[in-house]
């Protein structure tokens, strides 16, 4: 079985100068989890649900860093800060004709929950972990 039987075709991206406010509003929308962030027809990096939750503090912030902070203060730091600043700039990725397993593989060792696939050198989708166990338990036992 390859990464294009599991895969989710199509991809939904932003661009590396985007806010984390747009990212997370595309997030949304489109119901992933994980956007590829492109520059030039490339894939120069990830930005997850969970990055935008962990945004970092802005300068102008006083209160302590252990501080939790409210809404208000995250939703300022994503209005802020763009999308280079926080993504994985080191993306991993798979071609859509690698065998599914040796994706799980990459996915498990390098503690990715999802992958940009690509054909050409283009992206073509994004597989995750749950398209992999869906697909999983849609092959038939024998």
């Amino acid at each position: 079985m390859l990464v294009k039987n599991a895969m989710q075709i199509g991809s939904v991206h932003t661009r590396p100068e985007a806010t984390l406010h747009e990212a997370a509003e595309l997030m949304i929308k489109h119901g992933v989890t994980a956007l590829a962030v492109m520059s030039d027809d490339r894939v120069v990096g990830v930005i997850r649900l969970a990055d935008l939750l962990t945004a970092p503090i802005p300068a102008g912030y006083h209160g302590h860093a252990s501080e939790h902070r409210d809404a208000t203060q995250l939703l300022e730091t994503w209005k802020l800060l763009a999308v280079q600043q926080i993504m994985n700039d080191h993306p991993i990725s798979v071609y859509e004709d690698t065998p599914l397993m040796k994706a799980v593989a990459l996915m498990i060792n390098h503690n990715r929950q999802q992958l940009p696939v690509l054909r050409g050198g283009k992206i073509v989708g994004m597989l995750t972990r749950a398209d992999v166990v869906r697909t999983l338990l849609m092959v038939k036992q024998v």
